[in-house]
């Protein structure tokens, strides 16, 4: 009884403090956006960020082609470790749509490490589409430690295999989800069962045993298409 008392305290204690960010990236324009972008996908990619303002891609003339920390396909991609401090800001205007048979995926980060997304929105406007997807992230890693907290998302979010409204696939050792949502469309379409893993609201797939997840739900409609088997799209809100 005080071993699960002290794991108690100890849950509590890791999903209310607050973690101090140092010597952060700070945005405060778009053009420290790709400052930030630019980095990441040169292979700097361990630093903390302090959004101080919106993101509006659409009133750009570059694009984002990728997620942060992913290159070229066949090409070495990049984990985020670090805080990721969104200050409730939104991000507007954000399309990564990718070939699917070139298995590009989309998200804002590629891979999430050792890292803490907090306080972020991702609006209505944004869309990602890839062979697996993610608003916040593709996936994270294995051997990590995941915290997102307080992220909101109404992106539509589309991909041929792994897909969620938040992230696509958690494979950490360990991950904590607080206080998020999504309320985005998302839908898979694919031709074979072989590759399609996973599908839900928050997340595609859950790989990680040691797992906390709280006040968290989905209001999107998710959509699976098969292709192959000639049935009619299937539709369900999950969480």
């Amino acid at each position: 009884m005080m071993g699960l008392l002290c794991f108690v305290l100890f849950l509590c204690a890791l999903c209310t403090s607050t973690v101090a960010i140092n010597n952060p990236h700070v945005i405060n324009s778009m053009d420290d956006f790709w400052v930030m972008y630019d980095s990441a996908n040169n292979g700097t990619f361990s630093f903390d960020v302090d959004l101080r303002c919106d993101l509006n891609f659409s009133t750009q003339t570059r694009r984002m082609e990728r997620p942060l920390g992913q290159q070229i396909r066949g090409s070495y991609s990049y984990s985020y470790n670090g805080v990721f401090e969104g200050n409730n800001h939104s991000i507007f205007g954000l399309n990564i749509t990718l070939p699917q048979q070139d298995s590009s995926d989309a998200g804002f980060f590629y891979a999430l490490g050792n890292a803490t997304i907090r306080n972020l929105r991702f609006d209505s406007s944004c869309v990602f589409s890839g062979a697996w997807a993610g608003a916040v992230a593709v996936k994270t890693f294995s051997n990590t430690f995941v915290h997102i907290k307080n992220v909101h998302s109404a992106a539509t979010v589309d991909s041929g295999g792994i897909t969620g409204g938040l992230v696509g696939l958690f494979d950490s050792s360990q991950v904590v989800l607080e206080s998020c949502s999504n309320s985005g469309n998302i839908s898979v379409t694919t031709s074979t069962l072989i590759v399609f893993h996973g599908v839900g609201g928050i997340v595609g797939r859950l790989s990680s045993l040691n797992t906390t997840v709280f006040d968290c739900h989905n209001s999107g409609t998710v959509r699976v298409t098969m292709d192959n088997l000639r049935r009619s799209p299937s539709t369900a809100h999950a969480s």
